[in-house]
Order: structure tokens, then sequence, then C-alpha cells
């Protein structure tokens, strides 16, 4: 397969309000939720991206999962109702500061088949 300029998606790829730079490859049933892939970055199979800023020159490897949520532990309950209160009608906003971590991979990083970063936000 040859890539140009312009992102290359399989067509099993989901791309959720999210950015991709030049040259960049997402593999089949692979999902990325507001996120960014910089130039020249890849993702590869089975792999789940969400609230996290991956540079340029990125190779993240298949079955990868960046999510910076992390179930609070410090709240009487760990469940979700606790920062999606819109969901369960318990108020009439989320709990925004929660869902505004993000994970940062800089330009260069390497990740591994099957790696999980829950926690790491910036």
């Amino acid at each position: 397969m040859k890539l140009t300029a312009a992102p290359t998606l399989h067509p099993t790829a989901q791309i959720v309000n999210s950015n991709l730079g030049a040259w960049t490859f997402v593999s089949h049933d692979t999902t990325i939720t507001d996120s960014s892939l910089g130039d020249y970055s890849y993702v590869m199979q089975h792999s789940q991206i969400m609230g996290a800023e991956i540079g340029k020159f990125c190779s993240l490897a298949s079955f990868v999962r960046l999510n910076p949520g992390n179930h609070p532990l410090e709240r009487p309950s760990s469940h979700h109702m606790t920062y999606r209160a819109m969901q369960y009608g318990f108020a009439d906003t989320d709990d925004l500061p929660f869902f505004a971590r993000r994970i940062r991979f800089a330009s260069g990083t390497m990740s591994g088949s099957g790696t999980t970063s829950p926690c790491c936000p910036a």
C-alpha cells in the first residue's frame, strides 16, 4: 500500500472528532476519538485511542489502548455515574475537568503491541 499526503484509513477504521496529519495510516478495526495523530504516524489494527495527542513519526502497534480516563477512586463510588451525571439524569452537565485530561505521546514515540495507558494524563 502506498501512502499519500492525505490520511490513509482502512474502511473499518472509525475516526470521531479527531485530526489526522499528513502521511498517516490507520489500520483496520481501529477507533480514534477526540485525538490527534501527527504527520507520518501510524496506528495498527484493533487499537482504541481516546483523548490522546500523538506527535509526528509515532509508531503504534496493534491492540494499543490509550485512554486518559481512570475510575476516580477518591469519590464515594468509582462508577461512571459520578462523571457522566447527565447520562443518569443527576445533573445538567458532566464532569468536564474529568474529560479534559489527555495522553501525550512526544514525536518519535513507539508503543508496542497490547500497550494500555489508562492513566497517563498530562
